[in-house]
């Protein structure tokens, strides 16, 4: 049965989150995620991590991102999550490209904006392609290294979800 509704799913192109008919199983973290759900005591916290080599992932992870983010905070209210960027895919989220990606600077603004939740996108790789805090929404956490703030959230004990394109 999984195997048709994989050759069918193939057959009508490449879905997005915004597809109403794929099943939340279809994506590669969502069994994590109903983990954490039932976990007693909650995590202190929990941290999306994204990084891909396609600047158009965005479109595809952030809304996932949020809806996740819902769920958690409607079980496990007061959790801080954060959500971690650090690949080309932040390239997207930059002034110059806002035109290229309608909508998703303001849907990053609007994720890093809700109660208990940062979005952090690393300065380090914004610099390797000529691009500084400047260049992207002044709500959006441009953080010297993505690498020390996984860190130091990892060393609070937050849990790590991976965010993964789903095809």
């Amino acid at each position: 049965m999984l195997q048709s509704l994989l050759v069918c799913a193939l057959a009508l192109g490449t879905p997005t989150w915004a597809d109403p008919d794929l099943p939340p199983e279809f994506y590669p973290e969502h069994h994590q995620v109903d983990a954490l759900l039932e976990t007693n005591p909650p995590p202190h916290g929990v941290m999306f991590l994204i990084r891909n080599e396609r600047e158009d992932v965005l479109v595809e992870l952030l809304p996932r991102a949020r809806y996740y983010i819902e769920r958690l905070q409607e079980r496990l209210p007061g959790t801080h999550m954060a959500v971690i960027s650090y690949g080309p895919e932040l390239v997207a989220l930059s002034h110059a490209k806002r035109a290229d990606y309608p909508g998703l600077q303001d849907e990053a603004v609007a994720l890093a904006e809700m109660d208990n939740v940062d979005l952090h996108l690393c300065g380090a790789f914004a610099a390797d392609v000529n691009l500084d805090a400047g260049d992207f929404p002044p709500e959006l956490d441009v953080v010297p290294s993505s690498t020390a703030t996984y860190q130091d959230y990892e060393a609070l004990g937050y849990e790590t979800i991976v965010l993964q394109p789903a095809w």
